[in-house]
């Protein structure tokens, strides 16, 4: 059984008094309050801690051993408290994201409800936007961090991938491969891809892209429209093809579409949080670790 923390300073009030009476006083407690408290610790040690008689208080070998022990314990634990006062001092009471379209089904809802369940204080908003647009928003402190999936290289901000993983094949229900359970990219050689054009997303397109040049051919892209609200008929219609993120969940896929895992050659998508570059505040240190297990917590495994 661990020990009340309570019970330890109350137990070095009475070592440092030796006498319950001033030790009571000095804690704003009882005598017998005290008396209690100290007790408890002796009845879970199964020894005294004090010798006492009507004259004196003094303290037994095992009740020596336990001031040192207590007295670091409890230190530790005031200079952890302190320090994460200090750090909660210092969290903003603001953050201001972006993220790209791929990643609003799933691991945005996600991490806005982990955010405002451990953060409630912080006003946590987030934008959906192209990369280039949370680049320069970041870069013009606009924006304070981007949340994105396969980020091009950015020497001039600190990259930060949480998770590695790649997308499902997306298909008309009434698409002959929407029946298999494995799909390879060569098989849709001859359709459209729809995908979000290159100067919006460089590092989507181009893992995409490459990945069909992989499996053996070029894609024709169909330009994905920026209002999510609409797809072209010729996807319905099992005349194009899309890819969906392994991260997003299948209940947002919408109504007459399928995903069909791919097989051999497929592209490898990053989540990545963009940032400015140097050490990071306790803002974007907590948005960090609540990005991981947000990731984490729709079935994937981080990225070491």
């Amino acid at each position: 059984m661990e020990p009340d923390l309570r019970n330890l300073r109350a137990f070095l009030a009475v070592a440092e008094e030796l006498s319950f009476t001033r030790a009571a006083h000095r804690l704003h407690l009882s005598q017998q309050g005290l008396t209690d408290r100290v007790r408890r610790l002796e009845d879970q040690l199964g020894a005294p801690l004090f010798t006492r008689t009507t004259r004196q208080v003094t303290l037994t070998p095992l009740g020596r051993d336990l001031v040192t022990e207590a007295t670091a314990l409890l230190q530790r634990v005031d200079d952890g408290w302190q320090r994460m006062v200090t750090i909660a001092a210092r969290i903003p009471t603001r953050l201001r994201i972006g993220v790209s379209p791929a990643l609003v089904f799933g691991v945005l809802p996600a991490l806005e409800e982990r955010f405002a369940r451990e953060h409630p204080g912080v006003d946590f908003g987030a934008t959906e936007t192209t990369v280039p647009d949370i680049v320069d928003r970041i870069r013009t402190g606009e924006l304070d961090a981007g949340v994105v999936l396969a980020p091009p290289p950015l020497p001039e901000l600190h990259v930060e991938v949480v998770h590695v993983g790649t997308a499902d094949l997306m298909i008309a229900e009434t698409h002959p491969l929407a029946q298999r359970s494995t799909v390879g990219l060569h098989e849709v050689a001859g359709i459209p891809v729809l995908l979000t054009p290159r100067e919006h997303s460089p590092g989507m397109y181009d893992a995409v892209v490459g990945a069909c040049r992989e499996a053996g051919f070029t894609p024709d892209v169909l330009p994905l429209p920026r209002d999510r609200g609409y797809l072209p008929r010729a996807i319905f219609a099992g005349e194009a093809f899309a890819l969906w993120s392994t991260l997003s969940p299948p209940e947002y896929v919408r109504r007459g579409l399928v995903t069909v895992p791919i097989a051999g050659p497929r592209p490898r998508l990053e989540v990545a949080l963009l940032r400015p570059s140097g050490a990071p505040g306790p803002g974007l240190a907590v948005l960090t670790a609540a990005l991981r297990a947000s990731v984490r917590d729709l079935g994937a495994v981080p990225s070491r």
